[in-house]
Parts: C-alpha cells; sequence; structure tokens
C-alpha cells in the first residue's frame, strides 16, 4: 500500500495542467464567491441567525451554504411577503 500512497502524493504534488487552447474556462477570477441571488436572504434566518443579506451558514456555524438557504429561511421569507 506504500507503494500506491507514495504514487498519489507524486501526483498531488505536480502542478496543474496548462488548459487547452479553445478549451471553455469554467471559472474565471471575476466571477463571484455568492451564488445567485436568493430571494429568502431578504430576510433573517432563523435556523443559523445569518442577518438579511448574508448567507447561510452550516450548522456548526463554519461554513458557508452557497447553493441554498435554510428552510425556515424560506418560509419566514413566504410568510413576510404573504402579509
Amino acid at each position: 500500500m506504500t507503494a500506491a500512497l507514495d504514487r498519489t502524493r507524486a501526483f498531488l504534488d505536480q502542478p496543474p495542467p496548462d488548459p487547452i487552447p479553445g478549451q471553455l474556462e469554467l471559472r474565471s477570477n471575476d466571477m463571484p464567491d455568492r451564488p445567485a441571488t436568493f430571494p429568502a436572504l431578504a430576510v433573517a434566518c432563523p435556523t443559523c441567525g445569518s442577518q438579511p443579506g448574508q448567507l447561510c451558514t452550516s450548522h456548526g456555524g463554519t461554513r458557508t451554504r452557497r447553493h441554498d438557504v435554510h428552510q425556515a429561511r424560506t418560509a419566514a421569507h413566504r410568510a413576510r411577503n404573504t402579509r
């Protein structure tokens, strides 16, 4: 198993390959780290306590949720809009 581990470490130590000419660049430096705007960001999240305009965090508060918001936040946003 040591040989396989050594090959894996050698592979990970290599620099990333150069892009292929004409290849579509999927990530550029001017792309924001934030996701598309979620309408629910207009209200505070009752689950994680994130303020309006801030993304929700994981349950431990260590990671930002970039792909969605908590269901309770979506429900709070819907309840606010129905009044």
